[in-house]
Order: structure tokens, then C-alpha cells, then sequence
């Protein structure tokens, strides 16, 4: 994975083969489209080709630099990185929070305990834009930590060095 090294970010082997095996799941669009197609919702830095990744490095740079401020566990912050790697995974589509999980089904019965932690973390990310009310709220401090670094990641006012 050269735009991102996970094994930097996910301590627990199983949770970063986990995201490593989902991502191999990932449409091929994944890896180059940009993170809004009328650059309206994001910033400079993720627009064009690649820019959904860069918008995904970006927010998971943002939960390493809050950690800190957070009670989080270790094993919780592994969830929480997986999720934010995974959570634009079926981009373009205004149910791709939900998608996600059907793309990753073939990997629940290798990694059950894993994908029932990080599935709803991505199914919720989009928190207040839950346009259609077909989407999960954030409930839980995962949940909305990750929806936090989500928003964080895609404000125009804020430039990642990435």
C-alpha cells in the first residue's frame, strides 16, 4: 500500500489484515477518483486524481494527532483507523456507507469480531449528512470520533501536510 503504510497506524496484526484484505475488495475507482467529483464538500488537497486518498490519509492523520486528547484503547484506535481507511470505500454513491458492508461480507467469517467493530464505524461516518435517513447517526464515541476526523478531513479551511 504505497500511498498509505498501515502497519504505522494499526498495531494489532489482525485488524491490519483485515484492512489490508478489504481493501483488496476495494473498486478500482477507489484508488484514483477524487474525494468530491464538483469539489464543492472537500479541500484543495483532495480533489483530482487520488484525491479520495489523500482525503483518507488525511483523516486518519487527524485521528493520530487527537488520540492523545482521547481515552481510546489501543485495540479501539486499530477499529477506528481501519474504518477511516475503509470508510470511502464505494465512493461515488450517496449510500456508500452502507454499501461497504456488503462489498467486505466475504470477510466476516475470517474476521467476525473485526468487522462487527469497524462496519458500524463506517456505516456512520457521514453523521449530520445522512441525506436520504437511510444511514446510521453516530452514537458511540468510535462512531463519532470517526465521523469527527471524516468532517475534519474534508474542510476546505484546513490544509493537511500529507
Amino acid at each position: 500500500m504505497e500511498w498509505l503504510e498501515l502497519e504505522k497506524f494499526i498495531r494489532n496484526e489482525k485488524v491490519l489484515e483485515f484492512t489490508r484484505a478489504a481493501l483488496s475488495l476495494a473498486k478500482p475507482e477507489f484508488f484514483y477518483i477524487p474525494a468530491s467529483s464538483s469539489g464543492q464538500y472537500h479541500p484543495e488537497y483532495a480533489l483530482g486524481v487520488g484525491g479520495l486518498l489523500r482525503h483518507t490519509k488525511a483523516a486518519i492523520i487527524i485521528a493520530n494527532e487527537l488520540f492523545p486528547i482521547y481515552t481510546f484503547t489501543p485495540r479501539i484506535q486499530d477499529y477506528i483507523i481501519s474504518a477511516l481507511t475503509l470508510h470511502d470505500l464505494c465512493k461515488p454513491g450517496p449510500l456508500h456507507p452502507i454499501e461497504v458492508k456488503l462489498v467486505l461480507e466475504p470477510l466476516r467469517e475470517e474476521y467476525g469480531v473485526i468487522f462487527d467493530r469497524v462496519i458500524p464505524l463506517v456505516e456512520s461516518h457521514m453523521g449530520q449528512w445522512n441525506l436520504f435517513g437511510k444511514l446510521p447517526v453516530p452514537s458511540t464515541p468510535a462512531q463519532k470520533f470517526v465521523h469527527l476526523c471524516d468532517y475534519l478531513a474534508s474542510r476546505k479551511k484546513i490544509s493537511i501536510t500529507l
